[in-house]
């Protein structure tokens, strides 16, 4: 099963597969592990390494990153003593969710509404664990709230209840778990700001909490205290829930959204918000989805990643900075089997083991080692070295571009390499091709006209690196 919130792996023993729809995704559970290795929140991010820990980077206030630090780290930092980890969830407002195999939930960072569960709102730098009781299946961090699915199919929350986003039928917050009201059979759960999200095993969805801007999208825009039906869709498979649209992906793998809708980020190529789910254009071979802040993304069965919304900070990955109403190519290497949309970035897990990062950088939540954002995705650095890591990433070569920006012709270094590269206009067409042996290559575009260029260089053992050249 393809799950938007981060889920663990069940094996069909004394768990068992609580259901014929459960059976039948079974073989898409290899995507649910992907899914569960990444998250990207508000400010931060967060990756599952090889041996089960967690490493994170960005903003660490409050100790979002759980390293006993509230300084905040421009690369991947160790959270401190979690072992066998099996889903992240990173929050919209500065806490996190651990999973462990053992079906514990550990938080850690913001605790002012009680959203870390341990029943107290003293904020924690380090890991604690949740008051759950019993065995978590999986995890969702919202703004303020968490959720936790049980392997009794009941869903639990707490935190910040003001909408009514715990969905146990008042607006009282709750530092320790409660039930979520009349919700069984769940297999998948997702938090977003305000609201939480909650997909059955008759592949229908549920919604409760704020309901301003359409957020349950059951054709009203009034808060509700326990779910609701979200209207007009069946046969879904995975959903997310964010500060801006709610998503769905269907077993025909068509997107849908709902929500806010200002900056195109429903992607049905309007700038309208709707209180029920709309069809995202173009979409018909999705298999992932991932709801941020004010704009959306797919993963497509062929490892391509798609996007739509606000860009002002680069987030749709295409090298440019404009918005777009319908979805775009996002310009990733090959082989993306994950996804995860924050705040205003997202991140990109490769089946090499590498992560990649775009969008915002204010916080260093990229994890390039700068604060810088980014319009085209970059390699996260350093990831998984930690004392007791296991290398969770390929080694990236270092690709130099220069002079950048040019009038003219630049130069392609890639010391030691034999590399193919391909430069693009930012409608995709390509306008240079060209391959290069003893690791270099020079190029002129002194015919081509001003303007922002992607580089895509591909090497010969298959790792692909990207750039953008500016020409004046």
């Amino acid at each position: 099963m393809r799950v938007g919130a981060c889920r663990r792996r069940e094996k069909p023993t004394a768990m068992g597969l609580r259901s014929t729809f459960l059976l039948s995704f079974i073989a898409l559970l290899a995507t649910d592990a992907a899914q569960a290795q990444i998250s990207a929140g508000q400010y931060n991010s967060f990756f599952i390494c090889g041996d089960s820990t967690v490493n994170g980077w960005g903003d660490n206030s409050f100790g979002a990153l759980g390293n006993n630090s509230t300084q905040e780290s421009w690369t991947p930092v160790q959270t401190a003593g979690l072992t066998g980890i099996v889903a992240i969830s990173d929050g919209k407002e500065n806490h996190a969710l651990a999973l462990t195999s053992d079906g514990t939930v550990w938080s850690w960072g913001a605790n002012s509404y009680g959203q870390l569960g341990d029943g107290s709102t003293s904020s924690s730098p380090v890991p604690i664990q949740a008051g759950t009781t019993g065995n978590a299946t999986a995890i969702s961090a919202g703004g303020f709230h968490s959720l936790a699915l049980m392997d009794d199919s009941t869903v639990w929350a707490w935190g910040y209840n003001y909408y009514g986003q715990l969905g146990d039928g008042s607006t009282a917050d709750s530092p320790t778990p409660v039930q979520v009201n009349n919700l069984d059979s769940v297999v998948a759960i997702a938090a977003g700001w305000g609201y939480s999200l909650a997909l059955r095993a008759d592949s229908t969805v549920w919604a409760w909490g704020r309901g301003i801007e359409g957020s349950l999208g059951n054709g009203g825009n009034a808060d509700s205290y326990v779910p609701v039906q979200v209207s007009g869709i069946t046969g879904i498979t995975a959903i997310s829930a964010s500060r801006g649209p709610s998503m769905a992906l269907a077993s025909d793998s068509t997107v849908w959204c709902w929500g806010d809708g200002t900056y195109g980020q429903l992607g049905n190529g309007t700038s309208v918000g709707s209180n029920v789910p709309v069809q995202v254009s173009g979409i018909t071979q999705a298999v992932a989805i991932g709801a941020g802040f004010v704009f959306a993304a797919a993963l497509l069965n062929d490892g391509s990643v798609w996007t739509w919304g606000r860009n002002f900070t680069g987030v749709l990955g295409n090298g440019t900075n404009t918005d777009s109403n319908v979805p775009v190519e996002a310009l990733v290497p090959t082989g993306i089997v994950a996804i995860s949309a924050g705040h205003d970035h997202c991140m990109a897990l490769r089946n090499d083991g590498s992560v990649w990062c775009w969008g915002w950088s204010v916080h260093g939540q990229l994890g390039d080692g700068f604060n810088q954002d980014r319009n085209l995705p970059v390699p996260v650095v350093s990831l998984c070295l930690g004392a007791n890591a296991i290398a969770g990433s390929a080694a990236v070569p270092t690709l130099s571009t220069y002079p950048d920006p040019t009038t003219g012709p630049f130069t392609i270094a890639l010391p030691g390499s034999t590399f193919d590269l391909k430069l693009l206009d930012l409608s995709g067409r390509t306008v240079l091709l060209r391959s290069a042996v003893n690791g270099q290559a020079q190029l002129d575009i002194s015919s081509l006209p001003a303007g922002a260029y992607a580089l895509r260089v591909v090497t010969r053992d298959g790792q692909l690196l990207l750039s953008r050249i500016v020409k004046y």
